[in-house]
């Protein structure tokens, strides 16, 4: 999930963000839909979507690594998981390294590229908004944070409370580090796990990724009760875990 999503609400923002004065002018020129699609809005929509590319590049290596810790047997997740049950610090601390090195690499990769060969790419690796010139006449009437803060930033707005929004878009981030001690299942593999688990992991998926697009809209009317409904359920997945992970029947693996 951490891998696609960056990719998909960034390409949603980019083909939403197309001016419809420029669509309207293909439409009265002839132009089918297939045509508006892969001459007007698909490329005016790449600069979204290559910034996509470029935060996936580094979570590709976490969605690597979570992998092998619940499925795998052998890789760096593995050989962390296997070092933290046997109390082994120094080994479990060199796997750590590699893999945060590995996600820099990665990352460094790619933008060495851009920094040194093409620093703007016609905005394509980089947001389209830092091209536009700044206007201290006009005021935004929605100013949306990054993309990829959209749906921490969409549970913010869906508390009507300041201070126990800001509280849970802050838990929201945190509450990954708990998930060793809230999930009381005997397994670890989602492979053999009941249908419970896989019913709420996947309406957490959806409800991020419903997230991260209403983060983008003005906080009112229905993306208001649309950002708490997929507020409720993305908490449900971390609160209700003790809970449905404990009462599911699991294959034990053999």
């Amino acid at each position: 999930m951490s891998r696609p999503a960056p990719v998909v609400i960034s390409t949603v923002v980019g083909l939403q963000a197309l001016d419809k004065s420029m669509v309207s002018l293909v439409r009265s020129m002839g132009a089918v839909e297939w045509q508006i699609f892969f001459k007007i809005r698909l490329p005016a929509a790449l600069p979204n979507v290559f910034g996509g590319f470029k935060v996936a590049i580094s979570l590709a290596v976490i969605g690597a690594v979570i992998g092998e810790y619940v499925a795998a047997e052998r890789g760096l997740g593995y050989v962390q998981l296997q070092a933290s049950s046997q109390f082994n610090t120094t080994l479990s601390f060199a796997a750590l390294v590699m893999i945060a090195l590995i996600g820099v690499a990665l990352f460094l990769a790619v933008f060495a590229v851009v920094v040194f060969y093409v620093p703007t790419f016609g905005g394509i690796f980089l947001e389209a908004d830092n091209f536009e010139r700044a206007n201290p006449a006009s005021t935004p009437e929605h100013i949306a944070p990054v993309w990829y803060f959209t749906p921490f930033y969409a549970i913010l707005r869906a508390v009507p409370d300041q201070r126990l929004g800001a509280f849970l878009m802050l838990l929201a981030v945190l509450a990954f580090l708990f998930l060793p001690w809230l999930d009381r299942s005997p397994v670890r593999s989602i492979r053999y796990k009941g249908w419970l688990s896989r019913v709420f992991l996947t309406a957490f998926a959806i409800a991020f990724i419903a997230l991260g697009y209403l983060g983008l809209q003005p906080a009112a009317g229905v993306y208001v009760v649309l950002a708490r409904v997929c507020t409720a359920f993305y908490f449900a997945f971390f609160w209700l875990m003790p809970f449905y992970t404990k009462a599911e029947r699991v294959r034990v693996p053999e």
